[in-house]
């Protein structure tokens, strides 16, 4: 597949995962993103 139907195909697939409400509320992924290489690293986050 090209790269830019490879793109296409992935942002249709990321705006069909918002539709049924699977979001990560953004201070979790901040709060994650900045735990990494720290004694305290979070776990991923989940929708």
């Amino acid at each position: 597949m090209p790269l830019d139907e490879q793109r296409w195909a992935e942002a249709l697939d990321a705006i069909d995962s918002v539709k049924p409400g699977k979001l990560i509320n953004e201070k979790e992924v901040n709060d994650w993103l900045e735990s990494w290489g720290t004694d305290n690293e979070l776990g991923l986050p989940k929708p």
